[in-house]
């Protein structure tokens, strides 16, 4: 580890993925399985970035006759770090429940889909948001506009990407789904639940 910079030793996506493998695992893994079980990166890559990990402490080795095999270092200093940040993916989902939550003017149905729900995304993704908002009236409907326009800000703040909201009415979201199929395709294999109960142009797919 540097002790300069400990940080340092967390690396990029390969040592992300080496961690995140080693993380789902309660019993160590041989280089083979690691590079199988990691999200990023060739195979060649892989075993430099757990060479690296290795050398840094945060993966411990074990000979086990011809084969070594890896596991977490859960006693390393870093290892909170490292627990943060493999936690990140759920953190978002976390924030934003407890952000709706918190809202003056509740709405029907809140959920995440896209890019942010299936895991798949990356530094350039939105973070995609479909609200289905309950009747309202002035001044709920300019409260409703001000909760929104602080959710998009908040997701910016929490993770750098900007949140493209879909905001629409129950009917509006009869005649989407009605009219685009695709659309409507992508809303029912996706969606995360954030808050209320999901419309039925979509319960099959919410969870």
């Amino acid at each position: 580890m540097n002790v300069t910079e400990p940080a340092a030793a967390l690396g990029g996506l390969l040592s992300i993925g080496i961690l995140r493998a080693l993380s789902r695992r309660s019993i160590p893994m041989s280089a083979a399985q690691i590079v199988r079980s990691s999200d990023y990166g060739t195979a060649a890559g892989v075993r430099r970035a757990l060479q690296r990990l290795t050398t840094e402490g945060l993966v411990s080795a074990e000979q086990l006759g011809d084969l070594t095999m890896y596991s977490l270092n859960y006693d390393h200093v870093l290892y909170r770090a490292v627990e943060a940040l493999l936690d990140a993916r759920q953190e978002l989902t976390r924030r934003l429940r407890e952000e709706i939550r918190g809202w003056v003017q509740e709405p029907a149905f809140a959920g995440l889909y896209g890019s942010a729900a299936r895991l798949d995304g990356d530094a350039d993704s939105d973070v995609d948001l479909l609200l289905i908002r309950p009747h309202l009236r002035a001044p709920a409907k300019q409260r409703w506009i001000k909760q929104v326009h602080k959710l998009r800000k908040s997701v910016h703040e929490w993770t750098g990407n900007n949140a493209d909201i879909t905001d629409l009415t129950a009917a509006q979201l009869k005649s989407r789904t009605r009219h685009n199929a695709e659309l409507a395709d992508v809303w029912r294999n996706d969606l995360v639940t954030l808050a209320g109960e999901a419309p039925n142009e979509l319960v099959i797919a919410a969870r």
